[in-house]
């Protein structure tokens, strides 16, 4: 197996694209030119790295090869605006491109992915489980928002208290895939725990008397939100049960 391959590049890339990274994106400062100067020596350090841990002296076209590939995915992030956007295609870019040099280079890699990787697709119990966590996330969040818009149109800007943006629609999302792997994983008495922290950490600032519509408003929001998650988990519990 050439496995091994494949976790040396991983170790090289995840350890020197993030030390690189903070170079490249210091996120205030630096100037575009001044940014750019630093992805180009980068981009020679990342791939003297990846060359040294690939381990195969015969392949020094790896050098030129990744110092381009990581030139243009700088250059590319650079344009990318939102930070944590920009992180993601930096890392999945070259994710990728060493993926495909341990394809390139590994006698074995395509079986791996054939008997690994590939075999996911065939497995109908992961399928049921990622159907379930993909309705989770978009669908059932769109129409429990769509199912507290009416009580969200009573609140005032007045009653409504400031609070970071978005941050309802993530913390949403995170606790219905909790709750999802709670109920896949038949320890449905942590859910009373969760709703126990939810209940400190959110229901504290509005559990006043002038917030009272705000906070009628956020545990209907959770309860919906509850539901759904317990109601999805259920389902793909009782199909993945009849695959048995």
């Amino acid at each position: 197996m050439d496995m091994h391959i494949l976790l040396r590049l991983l170790i090289v890339h995840f350890v020197a694209s993030a030390a690189l990274y903070r170079k490249i994106f210091p996120g205030t400062g630096p100037g575009p030119l001044i940014r750019l100067r630093w992805a180009l020596i980068s981009s020679v350090i990342y791939a003297s790295l990846l060359f040294a841990g690939l381990a195969a002296w015969h392949a020094f076209w790896v050098i030129p090869g990744f110092f381009v590939l990581f030139a243009a995915a700088s250059y590319l992030a650079l344009l990318i605006k939102t930070a944590w956007v920009r992180l993601l295609f930096f890392q999945l870019f070259l994710l990728s491109a060493v993926v495909l040099l341990w394809m390139y280079m590994s006698e074995t890699a395509f079986a791996v992915l054939d008997t690994g990787l590939l075999s996911f697709w065939r497995s109908e119990k992961l399928l049921l489980v990622l159907l379930g966590f993909f309705v989770l996330i978009w669908p059932a969040g769109h129409i429990i928002g769509l199912l507290t818009e009416p009580f969200r149109r009573q609140l005032n800007d007045d009653e409504m208290s400031e609070g970071l943006a978005r941050a309802g629609i993530w913390i949403g999302c995170i606790e219905r895939t909790i709750i999802y792997i709670f109920v896949l994983s038949n320890f449905v008495t942590a859910i009373a725990f969760l709703v126990t922290a939810k209940s400190i950490f959110r229901f504290g600032e509005v559990g006043k008397p002038g917030n009272r519509k705000e906070a009628e408003y956020i545990l209907i929001g959770t309860l919906m939100s509850f539901a759904v998650a317990m109601v999805v988990g259920y389902i793909i519990r009782y199909c993945i049960s009849s695959l048995e």
